[in-house]
């Protein structure tokens, strides 16, 4: 038998006529197929020997495929060497140095270099132009095909035919490549129209061994060489004297910024170390590249792509261009959409591009919109070259990033990367040792979370304080335990680190480090002076930290049973063995028992390690702990039993009883197992249990039995199975029986099954509830249709929900079956409410003309008064209010506060009310309070709705039971539109309510100083008065509202105009914190020595005045001293002969009286009764004052 092995496909294709079968085709090369290939091919052709030149070769081999994807920016890392030949043209050119120099590739060194060097790790370029490795191909690829067509070595003739057919065939593929790549915007292309018109000749294109022909169609054997066939037909359109600019939009748009193109622009750049035509760029810098740069939609400009790619060529290309541009193109404007510039993108790893970019001068300190630097773009992939350059330029080392939750430095940045290298050069730059970030951790607490020994002592010679806390209190040492780095952990310990200190939680590191389970590190912390009996804040010490999962991890447990108390509690009661059983850790369990710990021992919830077994479920530790004594009946604080466990399963359960668990005991609710297995329906659970004693009669605290608990859990085949020999009709202690739950919780099927087995529909709970009142009350959302049909579908892939229509369907097929059944639709509950009420309360329109279709009366009174056109009005259903008023509802219904339908109506939209008015509301109606409509409206609602209503006839004066106007209640709420509205309509603006006061006044008190312009200018009366006597000028003034007080005033208010206790409006400002009210009234006239009823002055008020703080204090002085410099007297007595000394003296104020003494007060004057001063602050008990006034008289 034969093999017949090609490469080439066009071989191929001529194998299989001649041998008449089909070829087989071998698989891309694998990563692992390339290692091997460049092993075997440098072994042979470098004569590698020993061992050790054999394994350099692969380290070789391994640098140079991980390099080679770099170079490409190939993130799949397929596109270059997944085809042999590629791999072998690799293999010949990185054979030795020699085969491809260039100063542009710096020192490097090839697989024979290395192989004989004493070097670790191969020198290889940092970037290859790849348009020479290419060329390189190309040339190989020329050499056999000029091979094969020609073996006359000489021949100029055939020479020349075979060269012209290589250039036609190489025609060829360009112009595939560019239709496979470009498609119609090929045509775009000056290059590719040249080349059609040549027509190329098709017959030699397979003979290169580049593209392959499947049928009439060619593709080509591998992407990257059509990517280099178009890079090159771009650089030599780029290269044209005749620019158009469709071949300039489609190579700025779409051939620089998609990533489809990676490749192209690679190879474009290396063609580009190759000057263009000053022409081209000349061309290109007349393009638009203000909606390019600044206004794209594109995630990012096509110069970040060229700056993240890594493109030097290009970049300088269009710097070039920019350069000739009238507007300069401003760097740091050209920003992706997360507001990353240029300098961002070049960070990641391209220096030289950095240094262009900021001499071009670009802001080192320019921020994304994540608050990132360049900087920390640089450090956070370890680029320490940039990030030095960067620091040279003056950027901020310890710029602070505070962008939603991260807030990091450069230096704290670089300690969690563990880049021991940036870290040491940003502290040589002035970082900061121990700023810390959003959660309070510095960079020592993350070099410790690295783990790197080197890291941590670089920062605790530079400062770092090893105490440091985070925002929970961790600090170093605690970071250090939880990554057991034992090195780092005994560096911290040397250099001062508290091995005690406690976390926000209370943990110490040595209750880390037992959660970890290191048992050497525990031992190291312990004899360093770390308290092996500390306690965290729920009071578990170490012991119950070292609770471990594998036996490894036991190690820290064992150790400390040694010398500790297995049965250890915490706060909650619990010992090491109740969390090793929460956890299922039988080793643990073993362990703990084996040293001492009691298995009966309670919690303070009362639960033993036998309660807390039946979390986990685990037979062998239930068995376990019954054979070391275990109580199996115990009860826990709530009464309950190991099978009282929400979680019980079957094989459990017959483990437990056939143990003696009592199947009839009761928690502290009354509870028994079957309530809880009825409710968690596990049908052969509670089938097992009733077979073995257990009562399906029990009931618990409420009255309820299993029945109950089935039903309100929708649990149907276990409804089902109790029925079988139990009272449907059973109820709990609130008289709801199983088919109250089912409607309450929408049950459908299970409500269905309970009406076949002739529950009672009628039947009434304790307020007087049936199963109907029930289902109107229930939401249409909430109707379950099948129980299990709904378990399923909760559990299955199907993301869509059940439509609403479908909810409202299933609710009316509850409430018809319930009334099909015999359901009554006229009972009342306790508060005199029926379904329709109910379901107008829950506004299920189809329920309600469900209702209203049977007959029930739609006028009737609930207890609280209210009919069902008010429930519709107050809850604002606007169709089941239609549906209400078809049914000949009477819109002038009152509720028990004599409140039509208008009144709720008029506080809400102009539809409802037009609606109602036009069905015959009568738009005077008064409530018991005597409001109408229109007073309710026009504080709160719709201008357009008083609007309405007066233009339907509501009368603007009506008075309600307190003599308020509609204009009276607009001024209270400030409706400036709405007094507007009243007044051109006939409102009196002067009408006065019960208490005298007028809609002016009532503006007034409210400090709505437009409303008060609005009422003077429509006639409002300034000089009136309440039944008090007070002015508007008054109320404005004892509330403080200048601008209004300064209007009044303005308007012609008397400024000494008394009220019914002869006080003026500066007798009521005279307070603290009045101030600018008092000057201005003095300003404009006020009689500064104007009397009361009882002969007193402003002073006296002010003086007699208590205050709640000092600040008061201070502003009530400055109105004192105010009011004596204006003219007041200061020693004017009042009726009864006081002056103000006698007022602050009583008040026990020293300030005051020290500030009167200084206005020339008497403190020796004698009132009516002969009292002075002295005596008033005596009588105060306030000895600061007495002491004052003795002090004076010495």
């Amino acid at each position: 038998m034969k093999i017949y092995v090609s490469t080439r496909p066009h071989l191929r294709q001529e194998l299989e006529k001649k041998l008449k079968v089909k070829a087989l085709s071998l698989t891309s090369f694998t990563k692992d197929n390339q290692l091997e290939f460049l092993k075997k091919y440098w072994k042979k052709h470098l004569n590698l020997k020993t061992i050790a030149q054999l394994k350099k070769c692969e380290v070789y081999a391994r640098h140079l495929i991980s390099k080679i994807f770099e170079w490409i920016n190939d993130e799949e890392k397929t596109a270059l060497i997944e085809i042999p030949l590629q791999t072998r043209m690799l293999a010949e050119v990185f054979q030795e140095r020699s085969n491809l120099n260039g100063e542009e590739l710096g020192e490097w060194e090839g697989c024979h270099e290395f192989s004989t060097s004493g070097g670790e790790e191969p020198k290889l370029p940092r970037k290859i132009n790849l348009v020479k490795l290419y060329q390189m191909f190309m040339s190989k690829k020329r050499y056999i095909f000029v091979y094969d067509k020609s073996r006359l070595t000489g021949n100029v003739i055939t020479s020349d035919a075979v060269n012209q057919a290589y250039e036609e065939c190489k025609a060829f593929h360009q112009l595939l490549a560019m239709e496979l790549l470009l498609g119609e915007n090929a045509h775009m292309m000056t290059t590719y129209k040249t080349l059609r018109e040549k027509n190329p000749d098709e017959k030699n294109a397979v003979k290169m061994g580049i593209v392959e022909k499947v049928g009439d169609c060619y593709s080509f054997m591998h992407r990257t060489f059509a990517e280099f066939y178009v890079a090159e037909c771009l650089f030599f359109e780029l290269n044209l004297k005749d620019q158009n600019a469709a071949f300039q939009n489609l190579f700025t748009d779409i051939i620089l910024a998609g990533s489809q193109f990676i490749m192209i622009r690679s190879f474009l750049d290396g063609f580009l170390q190759d000057a263009l035509p000053e022409e081209t760029v000349i061309s290109f810098s007349s393009l638009d590249y203000d909606r390019k740069l600044y206004h794209t939609d594109l995630d990012c400009t096509f110069m970040h792509t060229l700056v993240e790619e890594g493109h030097m060529n290009l970049i300088h290309f269009f710097f070039k261009c920019f350069g000739l541009m009238e507007k300069r193109v401003e760097i740091d404007r050209i920003r992706d959409d997360n507001d990353k510039t240029l300098l961002h993108y070049a960070a990641r790893g391209h220096p030289q591009i950095v240094r262009l970019l900021v001499d071009q001068g670009a802001d080192v300190n320019s921020e994304d919109c994540y608050s990132n630097m360049p900087l920390l773009v640089a450090v956070s992939v370890g680029q320490s070259e940039i990030a030095s350059f960067l620091l040279e330029r003056g950027v901020n080392v310890n710029y602070f990033n505070v962008h939603r939750h991260y807030g990091y430095t450069a230096l704290i940045l670089a300690a969690k990367m563990g880049n021991h290298e940036v870290m040491e050069l940003l502290l040589k730059h002035g970082a900061d040792v121990n700023i810390m970030d959003v959660d309070g951790r510095t960079a020592l607490h993350d070099a410790c979370y690295v783990g790197y020994l080197d890291s941590v002592r670089l920062l605790v010679s530079n400062g770092a304080d090893v105490r440091s806390k985070t925002d929970d209190d961790s600090t170093p040492l605690h970071v250090a335990c939880q990554e057991a780095s034992k090195d780092v952990v005994e560096f911290l310990v040397d250099n001062g680190a508290d091995v005690n200190e406690a976390d926000n939680d209370g943990r110490t590191p040595l209750h880390v480090v037992a959660e970890f389970g290191d048992v050497e590190l525990f031992q190291y912390l312990e004899q360093n002076g770390a308290d092996a009996q500390a306690r965290d804040e729920d009071g578990c010490s170490p012991l119950h930290y070292a609770i471990c999962s594998d036996d490894d991890g036991l190690a820290v447990l064992a150790y400390l049973l040694e010398t500790h108390d297995a049965n250890l509690v915490d706060r909650s009661g619990n010992a090491a063995l109740h969390k090793a059983v929460q956890m299922g850790y039988l080793n643990v369990i073993k362990l703990l028992v084996s040293r001492g710990a009691d298995v009966n021992l309670k919690n303070t919830r009362g639960r033993t390690a036998f309660h807390e077994a039946t979390w986990r479920s685990r037979l062998d530790i239930f068995q376990y702990l019954i054979e070391k004594g275990a109580e199996i009946n115990v009860k826990d604080a709530a009464g309950r039993t190991a099978l009282h466990n929400e979680g019980l399963y079957l094989e459990l359960a017959e483990f437990l009883v056939d143990h003696g668990v009592d199947v009839n005991e009761a928690d502290n609710r009354g509870r028994t197992p079957l309530h809880i297995a009825a409710a968690c329906g596990d049908v052969e659970l509670f089938k097992y249990l009733e077979q073995n004693g257990a009562d399906a009669q029990a009931r618990d605290v409420s009255g309820s039995s299993p029945l109950h608990y089935a039903t309100y859990n929708g649990n149907l085949e276990i409804v089902g199975y109790i029925l079988e020999t139990n009272d449907v009709d059973q109820v709990d202690r609130n008289g709801n029986a199983a088919l109250h739950l089912a409607v309450e919780n929408g049950y459908l099927d299970v409500v269905k099954f309970l009406v076949s087995r002739d529950a009672d529909v009628n039947l009434e709970n304790s307020r007087g509830r049936t199963a109907l009142h029930k289902a109107a009350l229930l939401r249409s959302q909430d109707i379950i249709h099948d129980v299990d049909q709904n378990w399923a579908e909760a559990n299955s892939t199907d993301d869509e929900d059940p439509t609403p229509f479908d909810n409202e369907r299933l609710h009316l097929e509850l409430v018809e079956l319930l009334v099909d059944a015999g359901a009554d639709l006229r009972l009342r509950d306790k508060h005199g409410r029926t379904s329709l009420d109910y379901a107008i309360v829950r506004d299920h329109t189809q329920l309600v003309q469900y209702f209203i279709s049977k007959g029930p009366d739609a006028n009737v009174l609930d207890k609280f008064g209210r009919r069902p056109i008010h429930e519709a009005m107050e809850m604002g259903h606007f169709t089941v209010l239609e549906l209400l008023v078809d049914a000949k509802c009477d819109v002038n219904a009152k509720d028990d506060r004599g409140r039509t339908a208008l009144h709720v109506a008029s506080r809400g939209s102009l539809d409802l009310v037009k609606f109602l008015v036009d069905n015959g509301a009568v738009v005077d109606v008064e409530d018991d309070e005597g409001c109408t409509p229109l007073q309710d409206c026009v504080a709160t609602g719709e201008l357009a709705v008083i609007e309405f209503l007066i233009g339907k006839g509501a009368n603007v004066n009506t008075r309600n039971a307190e003599g308020c106007t509609p204009l009276l209640s607009a001024a209270l709420e400030g409706n400036q539109d709405g007094i507007r509205l009243l007044v051109e309509n006939g409102a009196d603006v002067n009408a006065r309510d019960n208490a005298g006061r007028t809609p002016f006044i009532v503006a007034v008190r409210c400090g709505h100083l437009v409303t008060v312009k609005l009422m003077v200018e429509r006639g409002a009366n300034i000089h009136a008065t309440d039944e008090g006597g007070s002015t508007g000028l008054h109320a404005a003034a004892r509330w403080n509202f200048v601008d209004i007080v300064r209007f009044l005033v303005d308007s012609g208010a008397d400024v000494d105009a008394a009220d019914g206790n002869g006080r003026t409006a500066l007798h009521v400002a005279a307070r603290p914190k009045y101030l600018e009210v008092v000057k201005l009234l003095v300003k404009r006239g006020a009689h500064v020595n104007a009397t009361d009823h009882k002969d007193r002055t402003p002073l006296h008020a002010t003086a007699a005045r208590r205050c709640r703080d000092e600040g008061e204090y201070a502003s009530l002085l400055e109105v004192m001293g105010f009011l004596v410099q204006s003219g007041t007297e200061v020693d004017a007595r009042d009726i009864d002969g006081r002056t103000a000394m006698d007022f602050a003296a009583e008040s026990g104020r020293t300030d005051k009286v020290a500030l009167l003494v200084t206005l020339g007060g008497d403190i020796g004057v004698r009132d009516n009764s002969n009292t002075i001063p002295s005596e008033y602050a005596a009588g105060g008990r306030s000895s600061d004052v007495v002491r004052f006034f003795e002090a004076r008289k010495t």
